[in-house]
């Protein structure tokens, strides 16, 4: 690899800002577009793969291969393609990657066994690899420092619209059809956006970075001119090319860091789609009432999560952005493990918490009792006891429904304390 310090200064008049904004969110969109291919090839497979193990009989070692086979696909891809991509250059792997899904997701129609599907799956997840590297460079070098961090944050959103969109639509395939081969057409339906971005990216122009990194500075102004309204100045003497490697990022300059960002992107990773890959089977074994409305419930709070993340990425700092959220999705992953049935045992629990609120309700009315307050005459406390008949029951019914009906006969006398009547001031209502 090669690397090149090019600084940008302002170009001529034809550097409409609004034309440059333009440009910036298409370059933004088409990247965005390819994320949504890479979640839709992704997001699929957890909808077919039952299907596909029954109509192809696939052993469970067969299915859990294929299952993770565009995850494979995706690391060998990132390594071996982005390293390509500085070699050839952006706009070609730019195109090439959406090429590889949509004849992929159409060969998904012919695969006749596991060896087969299993073989596609790879060469798409290395296809998604290769447009996560693609992507991200090629956002990150058209766009302004302003907005660079928003229209970055913006390709993890196209990500989960893809994903989410890919979920939705085989969820609608297996209700609408009882036909074993209708995980084909699921997951061949990620050549329809495929093809889309396809056309969409060309004449993307290629990188002015990459092309002053390859010596080629006059085609780089000339982008930069065009489409950015700037031109890029000359590299310092001494600073042109710098040569990298992949051994560099194991280098002690550099260990710590290649380590610390290996590691969290594979603690992030891996329990996503080891659940989200297997959902309806994972959803199942939790005791979900409907895996597949509780597929969807997951996707949706994921692209919440991606949309408040990029609100707010210009107001938070990077860091607390990236440690508070981890730690949350720590500490769920963490419960979910130790307490997988807690819906049910959590809402016993609440209501044994709650029991000693009567007592202390009824304690203080004896201390305002001994002050010199009197609940009145015994019409009174029977009027009373009417008007709480109804929370009374109430409770009976929850306590029914979650097994705990002695906690809730001994808090039903005393869920509304409503009044208390004083000796001189007429009738003195407290809340509850």
């Amino acid at each position: 690899m090669s690397a090149v310090h090019v600084h940008s200064v302002p170009g001529p008049a034809n550097g409409d800002p609004r034309r440059v904004r333009r440009f910036e969110t298409r370059i933004a969109v088409c990247a965005g577009g390819g994320e949504v291919c890479d979640g839709w090839v992704l997001g699929v497979v957890g909808a077919a793969l039952p299907l596909a193990r029954d109509d192809l009989r696939l052993s469970a070692l067969e299915t859990g291969l294929v299952g993770s086979a565009s995850l494979v696909g995706l690391f060998f891809g990132g390594l071996v393609f982005g390293w390509l991509t500085d070699k050839v250059g952006r706009q070609k792997m730019y195109l090439i990657d959406l090429l590889v899904f949509l004849v992929g997701s159409l060969l998904q129609l012919v695969v006749q066994d596991a060896a087969q599907l299993l073989l596609v799956r790879l060469v798409m997840g290395a296809a998604v690899g290769a447009d996560y590297a693609i992507a991200g460079a090629l956002v990150a070098e058209f766009a302004s420092p302003r907005r660079r961090g928003r229209l970055l944050a913006s390709l993890i959103v196209f990500w989960y619209v893809g994903y989410t969109l890919a979920t939705a639509f085989g969820i609608a395939m297996t209700s609408l059809t009882d036909d074993g081969s209708v995980w084909r057409w699921i997951l061949a339906s990620s050549a329809i956006p495929s093809l889309v971005v396809l056309l969409a990216r060309l004449g993307t122009p290629e990188s002015p970075s990459w092309l002053a990194s390859k010596g080629r500075v006059a085609e780089a102004e000339a982008i930069s001119e065009r489409w950015l309204g700037r031109k890029l100045a000359r590299p310092e003497t001494g600073t042109e090319q710098v040569k990298t490697s992949h051994r560099a990022l194991f280098s002690p300059p550099y260990l710590r860091r290649t380590l610390f960002t290996s590691l969290f992107w594979l603690c992030q990773v891996t329990p996503f789609f080891a659940i989200s890959t297997f959902a309806p089977q994972v959803l199942g074994l939790l005791g979900a009432p409907n895996d597949k409305i509780g597929e969807l419930l997951l996707n949706a709070f994921l692209l919440v999560g991606c949309l408040t993340g990029m609100a707010v990425i210009n107001r938070v700092s990077r860091r607390n952005l990236l440690i508070w959220p981890f730690g949350v999705t720590a500490g769920a992953l963490l419960a979910l493990g130790l307490w997988p049935h807690a819906p049910q045992g959590a809402v016993a629990r609440l209501l044994r918490r709650l029991r000693p609120v009567p007592c202390r309700i009824q304690r203080a009315s004896g201390r305002v009792s001994q002050r010199g307050v009197s609940y009145g005459d015994p019409g009174h406390r029977n009027r009373l006891r009417r008007r709480s008949e109804p929370y009374r029951s109430g409770f009976r019914h929850l306590s029914h429904s979650t097994g705990t009906s002695g906690v809730g006969r001994q808090r039903g006398h005393a869920v509304r304390l409503r009044a208390l009547r004083g000796r001189r001031a007429g009738v003195d209502r407290l809340g509850p």
